[in-house]
């Protein structure tokens, strides 16, 4: 199917934004080069992204997509540093929430520790605000660590890169599938 005139046009307002939908997930075509800068890869790095999970009362259920972004050498150790480095804040942060978590609810080692026996409401804000700050590390701040952001839903994949050529490229590799 070749593009008009107006198609071409339309695909190129796409390409302008940041943002880009695709009709046919499974006919989609990763375009080759640096998500950042647009240079050659050397490979693709193969990662799983989270996204905003689905809430119901009670239970959090976070999805998730297996992507593999191509990346340059220095853009790829930067983007493993920044997950590396999320990945030692969780790590401490579980830490802290499971000590909090032991000292506040163990009515025993309370009483061992010379502590009374029920927690403080200053405790539980403690608590409570440690758990926001973990679900917030896990569902709003490692989103806004990637460089490109590919969501499934059906047959459709949303893609989201800070790079404008980037998404040009994803344009131009698939502009029969693109909306």
């Amino acid at each position: 199917m070749r593009n008009t005139q107006s198609d071409r046009r339309s695909l190129e307002e796409v390409a302008s934004a940041c943002c880009v939908t695709i009709r046919d997930a499974e006919a989609f075509r990763m375009p080759k080069r640096c998500v950042v800068c647009g240079e050659e890869p050397d490979e693709l790095l193969s990662y799983t992204q989270d996204h905003l999970p689905l809430v119901a009362p009670g239970v959090a259920v976070i999805r998730t997509t297996e992507v593999a972004i191509p990346y340059c050498p220095e853009h790829r150790a930067a983007f493993q540093m920044r997950m590396r480095v999320l990945r030692c804040v969780q790590a401490v942060l579980y830490l802290v929430l499971a000590a909090w978590a032991t000292t506040a609810l163990v009515e025993p080692l309370r009483v061992a520790l010379g502590w009374p026996p029920e927690p403080s409401e200053s405790e539980m804000v403690c608590g409570v605000a440690l758990l926001l700050v973990l679900f917030a590390s896990i569902v709003g701040i490692k989103p806004l660590l990637y460089d490109v952001f590919i969501r499934r839903s059906g047959n459709r994949l949303f893609i989201k890169c800070r790079s404008r050529e980037f998404i040009q490229a994803v344009v131009e590799h698939n502009s029969e599938i693109v909306e």
